[in-house]
């Protein structure tokens, strides 16, 4: 979404030099996850924006940076993940277990852009971003154990 080469306003916006430098070394997700164990400078900052984020750089924030020093506050907690790949019928379960009266239709904004569909994933940049992501993945995992079954109040 960030990549320079989309169109219009997404591309630069407040785009720290170590996070320009990078999309400068890879044209698509794919050449950045096999980047990620490439040796030298592409390699080195492909790796940096996942282990050192900077500002707007999401790359590397995901739910292990976000939720690093409050695991042990969640303990015992009732929560409910709202997944980006299930979104609506996450929020549907949601409105339900919680007996809501809202609309809950997602709306789409900020949805196009000229990237969009290259999102292809080699087996092997398939395998170097599951290698990176698996703190991400194994928090995941435990959250989900965390998951009421609609009873009791909720952490969002």
């Amino acid at each position: 979404w960030r990549h320079p080469r989309n169109t219009g306003k997404h591309g630069t916006f407040r785009m720290f030099a170590t996070e320009r430098a990078m999309y400068g070394c890879f044209n698509t997700v794919d050449e950045f996850a096999i980047g990620l164990e490439q040796r030298g400078r592409c390699g080195d900052l492909a790796r940096a924006v996942i282990q050192s984020p900077e500002g707007y750089a999401h790359v590397g924030k995901g739910l292990a940076w976000y939720l690093a020093n409050v695991m042990d506050c969640l303990q015992g907690r009732h929560i409910h993940l709202l997944r980006t790949e299930t979104l609506q019928a996450d929020i549907d379960k949601l409105i339900q277990c919680q007996s809501w009266k809202v609309d809950n239709t997602l709306k789409h904004i900020h949805s196009e852009y000229s990237m969009k569909n290259k999102t292809f994933l080699s087996e092997e940049g398939r395998s170097s971003l599951l290698n990176v992501v698996k703190e991400d993945y194994r928090v995941t995992s435990i959250l989900e154990k965390m998951e009421p079954h609609c009873s009791g109040p909720m952490l969002l």
